[in-house]
């Protein structure tokens, strides 16, 4: 009987979401409408973030740039404003860096560019406190001048 109860034990722990900030990609568990300008600039590139998850200490996190232009988007940047409790910890596709509540995001060396008429998306995984409730995270979003599309 106590090695059937270990056994379902260890089954059930065995089954048990893995931690998303230990996990290589997080899952995605909820969907983030895509939000076109009302205008889209027929040369450039809209970004849109919204939060795709939130847990009690943090949130997932996601940028998708649609490229409106003929040529492909390469080396982009983009600069956004976070809330003073936020911090990045980790990011796919993309690099960070964040000095106090600035993080820049830029494009990983060797990524693919946003191809003319695509759509390509990036993620990160933030922290907020513990039981609070941040409503949008981001503050300011800005891509070569032109402000993202925040999605509360």
């Amino acid at each position: 009987m106590f090695a059937r109860l270990v056994l379902a034990a260890a089954a059930v722990l065995l089954a048990a979401p893995v931690p998303a900030w230990s996990s290589p990609s997080p899952p995605a568990t909820a969907h983030c409408p895509d939000v076109p300008s009302a205008t889209p600039d027929p040369h450039g590139v809209d970004v849109t973030f919204c939060v795709i998850d939130v847990w009690d200490t943090g949130f997932d996190g996601r940028l998708t740039f649609t490229n409106h232009g003929a040529d492909p988007v390469r080396g982009w940047e983009l600069a956004m404003s976070v809330l003073p409790e936020i911090s990045v910890r980790e990011a796919w596709g993309m690099e960070y860096r964040q000095t106090d509540t600035k993080v820049d995001f830029w494009q990983s060396e060797g990524g693919d560019p946003v191809a003319p008429g695509a759509q390509v998306t990036y993620r990160f995984l933030a922290r907020k406190p513990a039981g609070e409730s941040i409503g949008s995270p981001v503050t300011a979003c800005v891509m070569r001048g032109k402000p993202c599309h925040v999605l509360t």
